[in-house]
């Protein structure tokens, strides 16, 4: 093959691809993270504002038998539904928390009385008194699905 063969064949490669590539975009729909044009019906509002507020009476009564501690500003409906968490304990010791813990404190909801420390790291981490939030164990994990199933299911 002479040099302008495979020079002509070349640009031809690459004008096909080009080609391809254009094509394809117009056939692919953008991804998007959540359709915001969604309404929720408000009959569906209204029932999980009703749950909200039996998970809040739900919580008070744990707190008062003993059996949960809070550490964040909203009802951790997981804590709750699996009968109460020890969660300002297991960040205080760094044993683990549950993840709707975690994600509540990444998120900025801790607890006024706490909210000063909790914290980041260089890296982005989430800290409890300088010290770094992790979940539970796997094993512990399951334990409380299960208690969650149990208690809000029946299973």
């Amino acid at each position: 093959m002479t040099h302008s063969t495979k020079l002509l064949f070349t640009f031809a490669l690459l004008a096909t691809g080009y080609g391809l590539g254009l094509a394809h975009e117009s056939f692919v729909k953008p991804a998007n993270a959540q359709d915001e044009a969604k309404i929720i019906p408000a009959e569906t509002v209204l029932k999980l504002r009703n749950g909200y507020t039996d998970f809040s009476e739900a919580q008070q009564s744990l707190i008062a038998a003993g059996n949960h501690e809070v550490s964040l500003s909203v009802v951790n409906t997981l804590a709750v539904g699996a009968g109460g968490t020890r969660s300002l304990q297991d960040l205080q010791r760094g044993t683990g928390v549950d993840p709707f813990t975690f994600g509540a404190l990444y998120a900025g909801l801790a607890d006024p009385g706490i909210q000063s420390e909790v914290s980041f790291d260089e890296r982005g981490r989430l800290m409890y008194r300088n010290k770094l939030v992790r979940l539970y164990s796997p094993d512990r994990m399951k334990k409380l699905f299960e208690d969650y199933a149990q208690h809000t299911a029946g299973k």
